[in-house]
């Protein structure tokens, strides 16, 4: 009767655990990049705008201040390079982000 309780406590517990991991938005990596759904980051490295992903992680690369790329739904889905670091996971438009 322990074991059975002590089992279903593990599961019960891996389940509030991955509840709450969802809830606080966690990364998902793709490659060596980090998307962060639901997020933005602080300051423009750079005023250029990107139509795709793929494109504005090249630049990104290539520019020292850049620590990420926010996705802007307000701006036709344009991708913009960000200073961060730091990522805020209460983006109130919808925004995603991706850091290295």
């Amino acid at each position: 009767v322990v074991r059975r309780g002590i089992l279903t406590l593990m599961i019960v517990g891996l389940a509030i655990y991955q509840a709450v991991g969802l809830a606080i938005n966690e990364p998902n990596y793709i490659g060596p990049w980090c998307e962060h759904e639901n997020s933005f980051l602080y300051s423009y490295a750079s005023q250029t705008m990107y139509g795709n992903l793929e494109a504005a992680q090249n630049a990104c690369s290539q520019i020292p201040s850049c620590n990420g790329i926010t996705q802007e739904p307000n701006n036709n889905n344009r991708y913009t390079l960000r200073r961060g670091p730091k990522v805020h996971n209460t983006s109130p438009s919808g925004e995603t982000s991706w850091t290295l």
